[in-house]
C-alpha cells in the first residue's frame, strides 16, 4: 500500500473581529437571548461603551453590567465607605485635615479655639497682637489680651467664701466687711433702719389695775381673771359675783 502525505498548509487571514454591539436602544429592543460567554456591546446616547456577558438564559436588558469604568458607586460599595475627595480637603466648604498626631492644624481652626499662646515677657510678645487670643506670661503666669492698641492684664477671679464673722465675708482667704452689724431696736420706726425691727407684736398701751376691792360689777378683765381664779380654786365666798367679760 502506498502511503501518502498529506502536508498541512499554513494559511494567515487578514480581516477584523467584531464583537456583537448594538446602541441602547437596540438592546432593549432585541428579543433573543445572547449565547453563554458572548460578549455584548452596548453603546449609549452619551457616547460611553459599556459591556455585558450573555449567561445563555437572560435577555440583555436581565444582565448586569461589566464594570467597564469606575463609577462612584462602585469605589464605594468595594471600599465598604464613602472616600473623601482629597480636593476638600482643608479648604473652605471642604474637610479639615489632620495633622501627625492626629489633630487638627491649628491653621484650619478659628482664633478662639486656638486662642492661648506663651510669651517669655510680655514685652516679647507681638508689637501687634491678635484679638480674640490671650497671652501668657510664663515669666509671671499673668494672662493679657490684645485690646487693639495695647496688651491688657487680665484679672483673676476673686474667691469668694463664707466668713465666720458677722457683717464679714472671705475674698481670696481674707475677711472683707460688707456690712456694719447694726443692734436692732425696739423704739426704731424708721423702716429703711438697719436697726428696725419687723412684725414686732402689739403690746397694749392701757395700764390694768386691779380694783382694791372685789366688786360684782367690775369690768377690769386682769380683776375677773383673779376671780375666776379663786372660784376654780374653790374659795369659800357668801357673796354671788357677775363677771361681765369672757374669761
Amino acid at each position: 500500500m502506498k502511503k501518502e502525505k498529506f502536508i498541512m498548509a499554513e494559511i494567515t487571514m487578514i480581516g477584523k473581529v467584531a464583537l456583537v454591539n448594538k446602541t441602547t436602544a437596540e438592546w432593549k429592543a432585541e428579543t433573543k437571548v445572547p449565547f453563554k460567554g458572548c460578549p455584548c456591546v452596548e453603546f449609549t446616547a452619551d457616547g460611553k461603551t459599556k459591556l455585558k456577558i450573555g449567561d445563555g438564559t437572560n435577555l440583555y436588558v436581565a444582565l448586569p453590567y461589566v464594570a467597564d469604568e469606575l463609577t462612584a458607586a462602585l469605589v464605594i460599595s468595594a471600599l465598604g465607605y464613602t472616600p473623601i475627595d482629597s480636593g476638600k480637603v482643608g479648604v473652605s466648604d471642604g474637610v479639615a485635615s489632620l495633622d501627625s498626631t492626629g489633630k487638627v492644624p491649628t491653621s484650619q481652626l478659628p482664633s478662639y479655639v486656638d486662642d492661648v499662646i506663651e510669651v517669655i515677657g510680655i514685652d516679647t510678645a507681638p508689637q501687634i497682637g491678635e484679638t480674640d487670643k490671650i497671652y501668657v506670661d510664663t515669666l509671671t503666669n499673668k494672662t493679657y489680651r490684645w485690646s487693639g492698641t495695647a496688651y491688657v492684664e487680665i484679672s483673676a477671679s476673686d474667691i469668694v467664701t463664707a466668713s465666720e464673722n458677722n457683717g464679714y465675708i472671705k475674698v481670696n482667704g481674707t475677711d472683707v466687711q460688707v456690712y456694719e452689724p447694726t443692734q436692732a431696736d425696739w423704739n426704731e420706726t424708721d423702716e429703711s433702719s438697719p436697726a428696725f425691727i419687723k412684725n414686732k407684736p402689739t403690746i397694749p398701751q392701757n395700764n390694768f389695775q386691779v380694783d382694791s376691792e372685789l366688786s360684782e360689777i367690775s369690768e377690769n378683765p386682769v380683776q375677773n381673771k383673779v376671780i375666776a381664779t379663786a372660784l376654780a380654786d374653790k374659795v369659800d365666798r357668801t357673796d354671788s359675783l357677775i363677771l361681765n367679760c369672757t374669761l
